[in-house]
C-alpha cells in the first residue's frame, strides 16, 4: 500500500520493468514498486515506447504499476531527462489512479505530448507490446 504524503509516480511502459527504473534513477533517489494501479487514458504504441493520452472521461483503463518516490526533487531531475520532459516528448502532470484495492490517490506520470495520428490505439490493456521490452535502454543525457 501507498504511504499517505509521499510522492507516486504512475508507471506504464518501459519503466515498469524494475531494472529499466533502476538504470535511470540510479543513485538519485530510493524508490519501490507500490502495486499496480489503473488511470484512464488512451494508449496508442509509438514504436519503442508507448504513448499515453490521460482522458478524464471516454478513455479505457490503462494498467500500470504504482511506484513511491524516496528523493521527488532527485527521482524527477533523471525522470525528465529520460522522458524527454522540456523539448516535449512527454510531460509530467498529475492525475487520479486507481488501485487494486479500489482507493484512489494522486499520482505524477507522463503524458505524450506529440500527436499520435498515425500510432496504432491499443485495445488491450493486458500487456505492453513486445516492441517496449527487451532492448537496449534508450541512451539520455541528464539535464543539469
Amino acid at each position: 500500500m501507498p504511504v499517505e504524503g509521499a510522492i507516486h509516480l504512475f508507471v506504464y511502459g518501459t519503466l515498469r520493468e524494475s531494472a529499466r527504473m533502476a538504470e535511470v534513477i540510479g543513485g538519485a533517489s530510493d524508490w519501490r514498486y507500490v502495486g499496480q494501479a489503473t488511470l484512464v487514458g488512451d494508449l496508442y504504441d509509438a514504436g519503442e515506447y508507448p504513448a499515453l493520452l490521460i482522458r478524464n472521461e471516454g478513455g479505457q483503463p490503462v494498467e500500470g504499476l504504482l511506484v513511491e518516490l524516496g528523493d521527488p526533487a532527485a527521482a524527477f531531475a533523471a525522470l525528465d531527462a529520460y522522458e524527454d520532459v522540456g523539448p516535449g516528448l512527454y510531460v509530467r502532470r498529475h492525475c487520479r489512479a486507481r488501485l487494486s484495492d479500489g482507493s484512489e490517490c494522486t499520482v505524477w506520470v507522463y503524458e505524450y505530448n506529440r500527436s499520435v495520428a498515425g500510432l496504432r490505439r491499443l485495445t488491450d490493456r493486458s500487456r505492453p507490446p513486445n516492441s517496449w521490452s527487451y532492448r537496449p535502454p534508450k541512451r539520455f543525457e541528464r539535464r543539469e
